[in-house]
């Protein structure tokens, strides 16, 4: 799997904020929904409509798996996000720092 690197880090925070703009009324919306389903479900349970409280509770749950699916995927881009960029910085001369200091450990162990 590649992923695009970016030329400077403005970039991705711009990307970054354009998207949470964008999520945080979605799951907003979702999780509304969600709690008004619940609440139309309970008087239609106090009503003696059991299978439109049925419907109206499943309708609920959707919603409200559907905002948590937003929130936890938004979390996991961000933690990828993140690490992408902290291995990014983590470069010496092209090289990652592991790569670096294990060449420099060679070339002493070579020395001896």
């Amino acid at each position: 799997m590649t992923f695009t690197i970016f030329k400077d880090n403005k970039q991705i925070k711009i990307l970054s904020i354009i998207f949470v703009g964008l999520m945080i009324p979605n799951v907003i919306v979702y999780a509304e929904h969600s709690l008004l389903e619940f609440h139309e479900s309970e008087k239609s349970l106090d009503q003696q409509m059991i299978n439109k409280s049925t419907r109206q509770l499943s309708e609920g749950i959707f919603f409200a798996l559907v905002a948590i699916g937003y929130v936890v995927t938004t979390i996991f881009i961000f933690i990828i996000l993140f690490v992408k960029l902290f291995i990014s910085f983590l470069t010496i001369k092209g090289t990652t720092i592991l790569e670096y200091y294990h060449i420099k450990i060679l070339c002493i162990c070579d020395n001896k």
